[in-house]
């Protein structure tokens, strides 16, 4: 009952988030050009960053369509399906807690760059966010609404310093399913 209510409170707290593009520009692959050295590329804050916060939208979306599924599930009566979508939003959950730490490792010897620095606090705040729906505290949904709302605005931050548009479909659960 406790995470089909935080899935309508992060519903509502990122509803209207993001733009209406078409999810992810940025590839999760990645990118290698052919070289005649065998010299490393140099580090690109940028595209690293892209292909960060590329793969951490597709699980924000995931585990947030999972708590809509869960949601549906249990108001249609389908306790199966609904144990189903919570063992995949808690999945999720755990996978969103290591946001910050990979952020500080995969920007560990480029600290100080903008987009590092705008990319670790995205992941702080998510990390938190994560760890805040998974522990049950006297603060509760209120905290939980709060960290959310840091989460989306430091994703949003992020995202501007890469250069990119926050993807419509990444910080917005489905509150449908296709049949």
């Amino acid at each position: 009952m406790r995470l089909a209510l935080v899935s309508v409170l992060v519903a509502a707290v990122l509803a209207g988030c993001g733009s209406d593009d078409d999810l992810g520009n940025a590839s999760l692959a990645p990118t290698t050009t052919p070289s005649t050295t065998a010299a490393r590329p140099a580090f690109d804050p940028v595209e690293t960053g892209s292909r960060v916060m590329s793969r951490w939208s597709s699980t924000l979306l995931s585990t947030f369509s999972a708590a809509g599924k869960q949601g549906q599930a249990l108001k249609a009566g389908r306790q199966e399906r609904a144990v189903l979508m919570q063992k995949r939003f808690l999945r999720g959950l755990r996978k969103i807690e290591r946001f910050g730490s990979e952020a500080q490792r995969v920007f560990r010897k480029h600290p100080s760059s903008r987009e590092a620095r705008a990319i670790k606090a995205s992941g702080r705040a998510w990390s938190a966010w994560a760890r805040a729906v998974r522990t049950p505290t006297a603060s509760g949904i209120t905290r939980i609404a709060a960290l959310a709302k840091t989460a989306v605005r430091r994703q949003k931050l992020a995202y501007r310093a890469i250069g990119e548009d926050v993807p419509a479909r990444s910080s917005r659960p489905r509150t449908t399913t296709r049949r």
